[in-house]
């Protein structure tokens, strides 16, 4: 006779393919018969929701890294990931999870009596709007007014978060421990970022590059950080969905966010 949890392992996933085409990886971030970037995505249990729905899990990463392994098993290290990919990972979860559809509650504030509204965003339709990397352009070259060449990679889904915590890091300090966080916070941003630089001036030694972002002027940083914006912004999936106002009848942008905390609520 079937034990009750060998049915549960046939519950079909939904069988998807990464931004990235699992392009750019090292050897270990997949199973080894994972090619092409093609992976299974099982919907989540009642325990993964909670593990997602946990503040500490979810600010520390280990709660994505928990249910991706659970969920995704044929990502061995999902620490490793690049955050377009785990965008739409998360994105692939929702859906098998809950459906095809979510409720975003919008505003247009078009008219003095504008009120919230509820629309549904299809989430096939923004998997299939999905960019898909270009192999040939897996890195992006370009040069600052003082003639240095930066290559840039893809930076990875760790990275990003450990920004993100100490954003909220420096936003509850105390007025005199300023000084302290900011020094910290631009040190963590220098060497998040350098990880995701693959060299400057062919110069490949990521402390070499730390500093050299630490010091470099306000407006060579700006630019990086522009340049940065629009090679992510060529390639993964976008949130954006267009619908009528229902007050005006305008066309208007909706956004589903992303963040587990209520992107996996249900509807």
């Amino acid at each position: 006779m079937m034990s009750l949890l060998s049915k549960l392992e046939r519950i079909p996933g939904e069988m998807c393919r990464l931004p990235s085409h699992g392009i750019g990886y090292e050897q270990g971030v997949f199973a080894d018969d994972v090619t092409n970037g093609d992976v299974m995505v099982f919907p989540v249990s009642s325990y993964d929701e909670i593990i997602l729905k946990t503040p500490e899990k979810l600010l520390s990463g280990t709660a994505i890294y928990e249910v991706f392994k659970r969920r995704i098993p044929a990502i061995k290290q999902p620490e490793k990931l690049f955050h377009k990919d785990v965008d739409f990972l998360m994105t692939v979860l929702r859906k098998v999870s809950y459906g095809e559809e979510v409720q975003v509650t919008f505003n247009h504030e078009c008219k003095e009596d504008s009120k919230d509204h509820s629309y549904v965003v299809n989430i096939s339709s923004l998997l299939q709007g999905t960019k898909r990397i270009d192999p040939t352009a897996l890195s992006n070259t370009f040069t600052l007014e003082n003639g240095q060449e930066v290559c840039m990679g893809t930076m990875l889904f760790s990275d990003m978060l450990e920004l993100t915590q100490l954003r909220l890091k420096m936003m509850n300090q105390e007025i005199g421990e300023t000084d302290d966080i900011i020094l910290e916070y631009e040190n963590t941003a220098c060497d998040a970022i350098s990880r995701s630089i693959i060299s400057v001036d062919d110069v490949t030694d990521k402390q070499q590059i730390k500093e050299w972002l630490f010091n470099v002027p306000i407006a060579y940083r700006e630019a990086l950080n522009v340049n940065i914006e629009e090679y992510n912004s060529s390639w993964g999936m976008s949130l954006d969905s267009i619908s009528k106002c229902k007050d005006c009848g305008q066309e208007i942008s909706l956004r589903p966010t992303i963040n587990p905390v209520s992107f996996f609520m249900l509807p």
